[in-house]
């Protein structure tokens, strides 16, 4: 028959049974369970206390089943009388409160215990990966709920929870809405459902009570669990091993929650002395407050020595104050100049225009008074008076007129052409199309045009109505008839010229087109917009190379902890590529060790199974 050892319930619940032989391990014993949890038992009956420590726990054998039974009998004979006498009170209805900061340690460790079987299991990950597994101290943990000072309203999350010992600890010992912890890792999810077992099973034992938890298989990482991330308020991520690729992705899915959640983290996602710039605003620092906890020995279970955490708040007011410290002077600046200047090249503009229009009449004046002279004479005079400082001599008129005719020189059959239809040789023009409807006077000459040219025939006409029946002048020049007709001897085809019109007009149209404002402030926008693009091309050139740095940084760091795991200490890369061939060798040789003492193993099976026959 087997032999087993019950424990009553101090709230009525199931008896705990254990099965004799105890079970004994360097990390679990089940016979100094059974006498802590007498001794937590009697925490809550105080009535208890003096009478189990005088009796009953002061004379047992862990090794010796009658011993133990003994001890049990007396538990059970005092607490079955205690509930007897409390029947029908409030006394028990009282004890249903959160347990102890001790007894929920001690409800945790026993069912830690009893769910996890094979520690080393957990250890079995991909290094630097999301996955990586280490567990976080109970003690730190309550020190960071006497940090955090959690409320109803707040909703507790645990980025990698494991097995799920933080996330039970801060449903049991706080007053949060509700509590959870997400687990990528297969075998850690395993022991997890083992883990909630057992862990309400101790605590309807103990007759305590615990706030909502759930404890989900997936990777936090994923679309699915983004809502998770961003409703809840405080958030536990223990990524002292993660990557820097994960960290960007945590600082994504951080950048969106709401003003007031905080974040707890191994390693800060910011710098405790962050400041923003104008080069930092898309770093999650411009929207976060971090603080530094007290380091804690023994904290985490990878390291004996105190390891920090970090306490980021979410705070974008931040961002707001720096935006209005920068707004008002630089605005108003860049505005008034912007007015300052675009009413600058208004006028500018307005007075190029009144010049224009006053050369304009000037010429039609100048075109009346001259028509009895002829074309040549007509266009030095004009030089002179339009483009003299003061007073022109006959001397500069005539050098003009000279170096005109040096330069037409060169070209004997143009100036043969030219004379034929009565052009002066100061109206002769240079290489290349002549230019078209001209309103205003270049190089001192009036420009060739039809409705001139009839104007000018017309006053030549009436002046010599009115001359003397001898029809002599004192002037004589070319007639409209003549010009037009030399003007009609090219041929142009039709296509061309409308083509060339409607050219000159679209041309003519956007030139007084940029004299209006509208062109202006056109330009103004798209010089301004150009000047933006620059701005924000520069400010993510910066944000890249500071990626850059920080991710190379990281895995520098992330290189050194790993070798330093493994008892490597060189620091040059020809050290190191050494390091590894000595690795390579020793498990070469170690695999070779491994084949012979199989190959032993075979024959030795072999030989006991002849000898067995």
């Amino acid at each position: 028959m087997a032999r087993k050892l019950r424990l009553h319930s101090p709230a009525g619940a199931e008896p705990v049974i254990y099965d004799w032989p105890l079970s004994v391990s360097d990390r679990y014993d089940e016979a100094a369970e059974i006498i802590d949890t007498i001794r937590w038992v009697c925490e809550d009956f105080p009535e208890l206390k003096l009478v189990m420590e005088n009796r009953v726990l002061v004379d047992y054998d862990t090794k010796s089943f009658e011993s133990m039974k003994r001890m049990c009998d007396k538990y059970n004979s005092a607490i079955d009388s205690v509930l007897e006498l409390w029947k029908g009170t409030s006394r028990l209805s009282r004890m249903k409160t959160q347990p102890s900061t001790g007894l929920l340690r001690h409800i945790l460790h026993r069912a830690y215990n009893k769910s996890v079987k094979d520690p080393e299991i957990l250890n079995q990950y991909e290094p630097f990966s999301p996955e990586v597994y280490g567990e976080t101290s109970y003690e730190f943990v309550a020190q960071m709920i006497k940090e955090m000072k959690m409320s109803e309203d707040d909703v507790f999350l645990d980025l990698g929870s494991g097995v799920g010992q933080v996330t039970l600890q801060i449903a049991a010992s706080t007053p949060c809405k509700l509590s959870l912890g997400i687990e990528k890792a297969e075998s850690p999810n395993l022991y997890a459902e083992e883990m909630i077992k057992n862990f309400k099973a101790w605590m309807k034992w103990y007759g305590k009570t615990c706030g909502d938890f759930k404890l989900i298989k997936g990777d936090f990482l994923t679309q699915e669990h983004k809502e998770t991330i961003i409703s809840s308020t405080i958030v536990f991520v223990n990524n002292f091993a993660f990557g820097p690729a994960v960290d960007h992705m945590l600082k994504e899915r951080f950048a969106e929650m709401k003003d007031g959640a905080c974040i707890v983290s191994s390693k800060p996602f910011c710098s405790l002395n962050f400041r923003t710039t104008n080069r930092n605003l898309s770093d999650i620092g411009t929207i976060m407050d971090v603080k530094e906890i007290t380091p804690q020995q023994g904290s985490v279970s990878w390291t004996g020595k105190p390891v920090s955490y970090f306490v980021h708040t979410i705070n974008r007011t931040k961002l707001e104050h720096y935006f209005q410290q920068l707004k008002n002077p630089s605005v108003k600046n860049e505005t008034t100049d912007g007015n300052v200047s675009g009413r600058r090249r208004q006028s500018i503009t307005d007075s190029s225009s009144d010049e224009t229009k006053d050369l304009g009449k000037e010429t039609k004046h100048v075109i009346v008074s001259q028509a009895r002279k002829t074309w040549s004479d007509w266009s030095t005079s004009q030089s002179a008076s339009q483009y003299g400082s003061g007073v022109s001599s006959g001397q500069e008129s005539n050098e003009e007129n000279e170096l005109s005719k040096r330069k037409v020189i060169k070209k004997p059959r143009k100036r043969q052409h030219l004379q034929k239809v009565g052009i002066p040789a100061g109206q002769r023009r240079g290489r290349g199309r002549p230019r078209k409807n001209e309103t205003k006077i270049e190089n001192g000459y009036c420009p060739l045009t039809s409705s001139n040219l009839k104007f000018v025939d017309s006053q030549d006409a009436l002046e010599d109505s009115a001359k003397g029946e001898d029809g002599s002048s004192e002037h004589s020049g070319p007639s409209f008839v003549d010009i037009q007709s030399a003007l009609s001897t090219s041929d142009v085809p039709v296509t061309l010229q409308s083509l060339l019109d409607l050219y000159k007009t679209e041309f003519l149209a956007f030139l007084q087109y940029m004299k209006t404002s509208d062109y202006t402030c056109n330009i103004q926008e798209q010089i301004t917009k150009e000047r933006y693009q620059k701005a924000s091309l520069a400010l993510k050139i910066s944000q890249l190379e500071k990626q850059i740095k920080t991710l190379t940084e990281d895995s520098i760091n992330l290189l050194k902890l790993r070798l330093t795991e493994l008892g490597v200490q060189e620091n040059t890369p020809l050290h190191l590529l050494e390091k590894a061939r000595e690795i390579v060798t020793w498990h070469k040789e170690l695999q070779g060790r491994t084949s012979v003492l199989q190959s032993q193993v075979l024959s030795l099976e072999a030989e006991q199974g002849q000898l067995l026959v």
